[in-house]
């Protein structure tokens, strides 16, 4: 109880009977004193920094180029690679043997010649290239590729010694746009067979 005497008067100490004590006759504790390193400081509300419209577009238009490219790769002038985009995994199947990092013994057999060819020209030429689309299976699912090399740039001059390949798939599995045409040319046939059928004009 010594440590409540500021709250407490005793009235009976042997028989610990205790009364409480007034608010105005308590003695307040003690508060420790605070070191001169504390200072008052004043809190301002921070203001948001308003990007320029122009700049956030301008953001949002590289994030969806971005996002929406096509898969590609960047090679140097002895076709090694030097960078690949996330999605560009799928075009890729190694030939058996020492490891390369020549891109063009690194794709998919289907696009290692035009591949090749189109790398000697963007090397040699300067000249960017379109190849013919060519069926490659994926997953045993066949799809049209087609190669777009281009030399590489930095802004508006030319990267020496580097260009950029670009893998350009259709959106639809070969077989279904087959199977598209098939049926197209199938409701052809009864008009074709109408037009046979009609009875010739008199004259």
């Amino acid at each position: 109880m010594d440590a409540s005497q500021a709250l407490f008067a005793p009235v009976y100490r042997d028989a610990r009977i205790y009364v409480a004590l007034s608010a105005s006759e308590r003695v307040a504790p003690l508060l420790p004193q605070l070191t001169s390193d504390f200072h008052h400081v004043e809190h301002r509300q921070v203001q948001p920094v308003q990007s320029e419209p122009g700049a956030t577009v301008g953001q949002a238009h590289a994030a969806a180029l971005e996002n929406n490219a096509p898969p590609s790769v960047l090679v140097d002038s002895s076709f090694k690679i030097l960078h690949l985009s996330p999605n560009a995994g799928r075009f890729f199947r190694p030939m058996e043997g020492p490891f390369s990092a020549d891109l063009s013994t690194k794709v998919r057999a289907e696009l290692r010649v035009d591949l090749k060819l189109a790398l000697q020209r963007a090397m040699e030429t300067g000249e960017s290239s379109l190849s013919v689309p060519m069926p490659v299976a994926f997953n045993a699912v066949p799809h049209l590729v087609a190669l777009h090399v281009m030399p590489a740039h930095a802004g508006d001059e030319t990267v020496a010694g580097q260009a950029l390949v670009f893998f350009l798939t259709s959106a639809k599995p070969l077989g279904l746009q087959r199977g598209q045409r098939r049926s197209m040319s199938a409701k052809r046939k009864p008009n074709a067979c109408a037009r046979n059928s009609a009875p010739p004009r008199s004259g």
